[in-house]
């Protein structure tokens, strides 16, 4: 009778620690497919508590220099004094008396910056660094102002005449000369380059969202 219940027992006892072993690994399951389903911690809007925590993004730090994408353009102005002359030809022969002389003065300004949206930003956590990478300078705009615009014809031939379209034709040969000229001069871009980390570097300090992060640039 005592050999019989202690079998019965056994039995039991074994039946619920195997049920037992099974739950865990259920749950042990259910508890990995939620880990490995559950999407990450949203960083888009991250406040300065958050922040102070350890926790920013590239799209965050993107957010917080945006504003700034305006102030990184250098203006410079610069003069064009040109003459046009126009003539008719025969045979590969300029006609005689059939010149067309316009004298072409005019001032323009030029921009030279940054597309913040090419820009590389690394953000390190960790570490509490970011690191921006700028991307090449570029010409933002190259305009004439028009109230400063003088035109003088030196000559004028009744064999041929000038449009006034031809002369804004050659005032944009003229920018774009200059700006040729601007591109071959290394120190404006290098100017640029250090007006654009300073701005960058005042809005990210500026930033509660940053705070207690070091900036570099690459």
């Amino acid at each position: 009778m005592k050999k019989e219940y202690l079998q019965k027992t056994i039995l039991v006892l074994t039946g619920i620690g195997a049920l037992t072993v099974l739950v865990l690994i259920v749950a042990a399951a259910v508890h990995a497919v939620r880990w490995l389903t559950a999407e990450p911690p949203q960083t888009g809007n991250i406040s300065a508590g958050q922040a102070e925590q350890g926790v920013i993004s590239e799209k965050t730090v993107m957010e917080i220099l945006r504003p700034a994408g305006d102030l990184v353009t250098i203006k410079d102005a610069y003069s064009v004094q040109e003459s046009y002359e126009k003539h008719r030809e025969v045979f590969g022969f300029k006609v005689p008396l059939s010149s067309d002389e316009t004298f072409l003065a005019f001032t323009c300004e030029i921009g030279i910056g940054f597309d913040l949206t090419e820009m590389d930003i690394t953000v390190d956590n960790y570490r509490e660094t970011i690191t921006l990478s700028l991307p090449k300078p570029q010409i933002v705009y190259n305009q004439i102002d028009m109230d400063s615009v003088y035109v003088k014809t030196v000559y004028d031939s009744w064999l041929i005449s000038t449009e006034d379209q031809e002369l804004m034709d050659v005032m944009g040969e003229f920018q774009n000369r200059k700006e040729q000229e601007y591109l071959a001069d290394g120190s404006v871009f290098r100017s640029a380059k250090l007006r654009a980390e300073a701005i960058l570097s005042e809005y990210l300090c500026k930033s509660k969202i940053s705070q207690g992060y070091s900036l570099s640039f690459i």
